[in-house]
């Protein structure tokens, strides 16, 4: 240890301007950085509670920060936290412009900034209001998975919903009218419903994140969804509807064998419709006879209850059928109808459509 005790003081007074010279110097020498950071509505301080940022403009600053490199440094690792006080006597007018400088960044006055974008900040603040809209909901509104189904009509619980937010938005909103809902997506209907079916769905307003909804209670609508009405074309043989000796005494010319119809039903339904079975066109002969005269005849439909089917007309004659008993019957004069054909009464009243007289119909 003789070598630290030896001329000790030159040595302590050696260490003593090492150590001045290092932070004379590390003061002196000046080094830059970049730092990004970003501005929040918290960062604006001084409104009063009925008042809210509406915009800051730019959000995101990117500046270069010069000084002594000891300062420099420490801002390596920290976050910058801007302080924008708001002026009172600015809130009339709804804005205020910000210099970029180190004190609104909440730096040492020792740092200088370097602007590598905007040098000014500008916020615009608005009033905060509550009001109470109208609320449409239709059922636009609504989105079913599920082909084949539509929404019929919607029914929401809530005709007025209380909003608040900053007055310049809800005037906005006010002065379209109505309050309108986002989207739904409906996905617990079944794909073979057949009649019309509800559902209560929960439902949110649109608004911006600016505008908040002041409620109670969840807002909900009830959805009445039904099976989408669909036509199907079809072409189908004409039968004839007449008592079971009608072909004895009578033979029917049929001008058009086939008519074309149009089915209209539930889209799901019709897709598992079956025309040659579950649908039949015939012309229904059971009464007065016109003989020998082509005539325009309606035709008739059986077919599902939850169907409706368009209405058609064929072009059928008439004429007596010569007998080996004795001659055909005489047709009636221009204009008269002939007797019944046999086996119905004179006197018997006009069938309903689709409806025998306990013979199943020939068809001819």
């Amino acid at each position: 240890m003789n070598w630290f005790r030896e001329h000790w003081e030159i040595k302590v007074i050696a260490f003593i301007l090492a150590v001045t010279v290092y932070v004379f110097t590390g003061n002196l020498i000046r080094i830059d950085t970049v730092k990004k950071l970003r501005i929040e509505n918290q960062h604006v301080v001084g409104l009063p509670d009925d008042y809210r940022v509406r915009s800051v403009s730019p959000r995101q600053l990117t500046v270069e920060i010069s000084g002594p490199r000891n300062l420099v440094a420490a801002l390596d690792e920290a976050v910058l936290e801007p302080k924008l006080l708001f002026d009172p006597d600015n809130l009339e007018a709804g804005s205020q412009r910000y210099d970029v400088t180190p004190s609104l960044l909440q730096l040492s006055p020792e740092l200088r900034i370097r602007y590598l974008g905007t040098d000014r900040i500008e916020v615009t603040v608005d009033r905060v209001v509550r009001r109470a809209l109208p609320l449409t909901v239709g059922p636009e509104d609504f989105v079913l998975v599920t082909p084949g189904l539509i929404v019929r009509r919607v029914q929401v619980d809530h005709t007025h919903i209380s909003v608040e937010g900053p007055k310049q938005l809800i005037d906005e909103l006010r002065a379209a009218g109505s309050l309108h809902v986002e989207r739904e997506v409906l996905i617990d209907v079944p794909a073979d419903l057949v009649e019309p079916m509800e559902r209560t769905v929960p439902v949110t307003v649109a608004v911006s994140d600016e505008v908040s909804v002041v409620t109670e209670a969840a807002i909900t609508a009830t959805v009445t969804v039904e099976p989408a009405p669909e036509e199907m074309p079809l072409t189908l043989p004409v039968n004839v509807l007449a008592p079971v000796d009608f072909t004895a005494g009578y033979e029917v010319e049929l001008h058009q064998p086939q008519v074309a119809l149009t089915v209209t039903g539930p889209s799901n339904r019709l897709r598992a419709l079956r025309p040659e079975r579950d649908i039949q066109a015939y012309v229904d002969l059971s009464g007065p006879l016109t003989l020998d005269i082509p005539k325009a005849h309606q035709v008739r439909v059986t077919a599902p209850l939850w169907a409706t089917v368009s209405s058609a007309q064929v072009r059928l004659t008439v004429r007596a059928r010569a007998s080996a008993e004795g001659p055909a019957p005489e047709a009636a004069p221009p204009g008269e109808a002939n007797p019944p054909p046999p086996g119905v009464e004179p006197d018997a009243p006009p069938l309903p459509p689709g409806v025998g007289r306990e013979q199943p119909p020939a068809g001819l």
